[in-house]
């Protein structure tokens, strides 16, 4: 039986990776591309689509007409009987299962199931995790989501910064990306803009800790959620690709600016996906599976 591995690539079309491919043709994905299985898929959601409604509908196998999952922390209870996630039903038939980030796993769902590990959505309104260790970061994570939903906030939570800081080798966050964390902080001094370069950071450093535990685990399924790449993706897009529109009313300096924010958060996933290569290639019982639920396009350039 093959190991399943689900990254979850939040909302990043295959326009963004075959760009990212002319971009960065020593890349990984560039260099595997050719040889991903590819699949495009229609959504038969009655709703307007947004993530809320098409990840459960990857993760239950039913369109949103039937799970009525259209919101960020609604009540499930109803759903969970009729339309189990993926993981519940893995975790009950004693298939040793990971979820790191899945939209819509829920704190109380690490009560009801035996989990390899189990880290909810960034939106959850607890940090309660499995293991209990990984609650030091996940207190970062849900203050910096929380203060930063829109625009960046400059401001820090400190306090579980630190603790968070004291646990780094045992948690599984590598001194390189202590070191880039660093540098992130040195460059927002200089040029204050680059702030909302810390999504992606955050990004980095949660994927640190999910493959500790996917390599400490060896689950035979495991997901792991980013929308790092998406929230660039939803900012930047008239930066990035400035003739997608036909009247772009974005500065030049605005534009020059931000070009390459797409592309340092596709450099980090690029980096995720390497090392995950690695993994598979040593493990080769796992299949790497990389899920968008949803695209994106040209937004509004005003």
């Amino acid at each position: 039986m093959n190991k399943i591995i689900f990254f979850e690539l939040n909302e990043v079309p295959q326009k963004i990776i075959e760009y990212y491919c002319r971009i960065k043709p020593e890349s990984w994905i560039a260099s595997n591309y050719g040889c991903f299985k590819k699949f495009s898929s229609y959504s038969e959601n009655p709703h307007s689509l947004n993530p809320w409604n098409t990840w459960p509908t990857v993760h239950r196998g039913v369109n949103s007409a039937k799970h009525v999952i259209l919101d960020l922390n609604q009540d499930l209870s109803e759903q969970n009987k009729e339309y189990p996630p993926l993981w519940d039903l893995l975790s009950e038939n004693n298939i040793k299962t990971g979820v790191f980030g899945s939209l819509h796993a829920k704190p109380d769902d690490i009560m009801n199931q035996t989990y390899s590990f189990f880290v909810p959505d960034v939106f959850s309104q607890s940090s309660n995790c499995h293991p209990k260790d990984i609650e030091l970061f996940q207190n970062v994570n849900l203050k910096l989501s929380r203060k930063s939903s829109r625009n960046v906030s400059n401001s820090l939570p400190k306090k579980e910064i630190l603790k968070l800081a004291m646990h780094t080798r045992s948690l599984g966050i590598k001194t390189r990306t202590v070191k880039k964390v660093a540098h992130q902080l040195l460059s927002e001094k200089k040029e204050n803009w680059k702030n909302t370069r810390r999504r992606t950071l955050q990004a980095v450093i949660s994927f640190d800790i999910f493959l500790k535990h996917l390599k400490m685990t060896k689950s035979d399924f495991v997901t792991y959620h980013t929308n790092h790449v998406a929230s660039c993706l939803h900012r930047y897009w008239a930066a990035a690709f400035p003739n997608d529109y036909k009247l772009n009313n974005y500065s030049t300096d605005w534009i020059r600016r931000y070009d390459n924010e797409i592309l340092f958060a596709l450099d980090a996933t690029d980096q995720m996906l390497s090392r995950l290569g690695e993994f598979v290639q040593n493990n080769p019982e796992y299949k790497l599976i990389i899920l968008s639920s949803m695209g994106q396009d040209a937004v509004k350039a005003n």
